[in-house]
């Protein structure tokens, strides 16, 4: 996004008047708009400008919209930019193709502006659910995982500890002792395997998010 907070959209069209409509009409809904009359021009682009979203025809000349897809998808620091494909026509294997390389999602001509503006959000809206999600997973590896693993560790640890030093002494656990260090080992690995789950429902809901991205 730009410094005012707006998002900011790559047009990647070689028809002049559907190029000139759509920037129209984004930058009416609000957004930053930059285009490209075709895949090589925006190529060069993409390496100034960071877009929070690539809006590509298919079929244009020097460089098609796979070509632009397949070399953007290359760039490390590009490789997460949404890239949707605006089409006249897409057969399966075209679809299946733009899908393999990495599109989000396919507009077909001809198109309604309003509808472009409202599925571009729909899908920002989704990525940024997402970036949201990361950024409490990697607060939470940083800042509470170490908290939350070592209190039950040095439970675990300590009443082991102090076992292996009653056995040392040469005399066993009383009865009283058997149950207390039992129940509170056993109350530290129930708060470790809480964590655990908890990572992995995480980690789950993660995934199903970019799936469904």
């Amino acid at each position: 996004m730009n410094s005012d907070g707006r998002a900011r959209l790559m047009v990647v069209e070689d028809d002049r008047l559907i190029r000139e409509t759509l920037v129209a009409a984004l930058q009416e809904d609000g957004f930053e708009v930059v285009a490209a009359s075709d895949g090589l021009e925006a190529a060069s682009g993409i390496e100034k400008v960071v877009p929070d979203l690539v809006l590509s025809d298919i079929r244009m000349p020097r460089m098609n919209g796979f070509e632009l897809l397949e070399r953007i998808r290359a760039m490390p620091a590009r490789v997460d930019i949404p890239f949707m494909f605006l089409t006249a026509m897409a057969s399966d294997s075209e679809i299946r193709t733009g899908m393999a390389l990495g599109a989000d999602d396919y507009i077909t001509k001809p198109f309604d502006p309003a509808s472009v503006c409202r599925s571009i959000r729909a899908r920002l809206s989704r990525l940024q659910a997402i970036h949201a999600l990361i950024r409490r997973q990697e607060t939470f590896l940083t800042h509470y995982l170490p908290h939350e693993l070592r209190t039950p560790l040095n439970g675990v640890m300590g009443f082991s500890s102090l076992m292996l030093d009653t056995a040392a002494e040469g005399r066993g656990l009383t009865r009283e002792e058997t149950q207390d260090f039992g129940q509170c080992i056993a109350l530290s690995g129930q708060r470790l395997l809480t964590v655990a789950e908890n990572l992995l429902l995480l980690h789950s809901v993660t995934r199903l998010m970019e799936s469904a991205s």
